[in-house]
Parts: C-alpha cells; structure tokens; sequence
C-alpha cells in the first residue's frame, strides 16, 4: 500500500493508493503546487502503525520520494 502525505501549516492532507502507479501520479501534481511545504510518497504496510517522529523523520515504511516546498 502506498501514501501520499501533503504536510501544511493549515493541516495535513493523505491519500492512500494500492498500486505505485497512482500514487506516484498523486506524488507529482501534489509537488508541483505551492500549497504544501512538504510531499511524501511512502510504501507502507497495512494494519502497521507509520508517521513522523519528532524531529521529522519517517517511521514504519519506506519514503520512496520527498519534496520539500517553500516555507509557507
């Protein structure tokens, strides 16, 4: 299973796919937009806890893609 996470001062966003090919569709029109100050496209497993530690870092799947947008 795969996630795309679109992190904003205003809230997060998550969209969840069953195959890379969408999610990395998902992946690209999220990182093109000024919206988000940072995209992540992760493989994880399901019924597996994931997330951010506190310094930011990705837990619990595999980071396949990162983008880091403007500071906003």
């Amino acid at each position: 299973m795969y996630i795309v996470i679109m992190i904003s001062p205003d809230g997060d966003n998550y969209q969840i796919h069953n195959d890379e090919a969408s999610a990395r569709d998902c992946f690209e029109n999220e990182d093109n937009t000024e919206f988000y100050s940072r995209v992540v496209l992760a493989k994880v497993t399901p019924g597996k806890d994931f997330g951010f530690g506190s310094y930011g870092d990705f837990y619990g799947g595999e980071v396949l893609e990162e983008s880091e947008g403007e500071d906003i």
